[in-house]
């Protein structure tokens, strides 16, 4: 299992989408040709996804070939704790390439340890910005529990960014309420500029201590940002 930016994780958040990577390893002596796999999930678990289609199709693999499958999954948030959900079922569909006798394969997916976050974050910001133009760079902080939670917001100075907004900012969001956090940043250079880094601590919250990791997962790192009087057609937007 990884994040979305590939990062390999041991535990998914509910409510963050992460990506369950399988492989498949092929050791019969004989060629066979995947015709097609499924995943049947638990009632934890749903796709994230809506192109989630069989990514193997009509495969042919000889001994010790190897091939991979990508599903974008989410453990949805609520209320109700949940300590562990299994993933559900894995199913490949195949056949020998000499004959037309299918069959069908399933394996167990592994169950997966959820954390509870306390907090979400939804960034608002443009997908590309000009060099010497003000950009808006927004953080929306929402409250996931039932008890007012203080945070404490500051924001890294930026070689490649002058940003006006306040550098440390502390405030408290009420039950399931949401706090809204906007900057204006001046790109000085053009190209794949990293962001001002945001992080965010709970100091009335102890079992937040890993808060600002959960942070850096949710919130992108990058602005492209075009040079002075480029045209829109001239440069593909980018921004992770």
């Amino acid at each position: 299992m990884t994040t979305l930016k590939f990062e390999t994780i041991n535990k998914v958040n509910a409510g963050e989408p992460f990506l369950l990577l399988t492989d498949v390893r092929c050791i019969s002596p004989w060629p066979i040709t995947i015709d097609f796999t499924s995943y049947d999930l638990s009632s934890l678990v749903q796709k994230s996804s809506k192109n989630a289609d069989s990514q193997l199709e009509e495969l042919t693999l000889e001994k010790n070939d190897v091939i991979s499958e990508c599903q974008s999954l989410l453990v949805p948030f609520t209320k109700k704790a949940t300590r562990a959900a299994p993933l559900g079922t894995y199913s490949l569909t195949w056949h020998r390439s000499d004959s037309n006798s299918q069959v069908t394969t399933i394996l167990s997916l592994p169950t997966v340890s959820i954390a509870a976050v306390p907090f979400w974050i939804e960034t608002n910001m443009p997908a590309y910005g000009f060099q010497r133009s003000p950009a808006s760079l927004a953080y929306t902080i929402h409250n996931r529990t039932n008890r007012v939670q203080e945070f404490v917001a500051t924001l890294d100075p930026s070689d490649s960014f002058v940003f006006s907004g306040h550098k440390q900012s502390t405030f408290r969001v009420l039950p399931e309420g949401d706090y809204r956090l906007t900057y204006s940043l001046f790109p000085l250079a053009s190209g794949n500029l990293p962001l001002p880094r945001l992080h965010l601590n709970l100091p009335d919250n102890p079992t937040a201590a890993d808060s600002d990791s959960l942070v850096q997962r949710l919130i992108p790192t990058h602005l492209f940002v075009k040079p002075s009087g480029t045209a829109v057609k001239d440069v593909i937007p980018m921004y992770c």
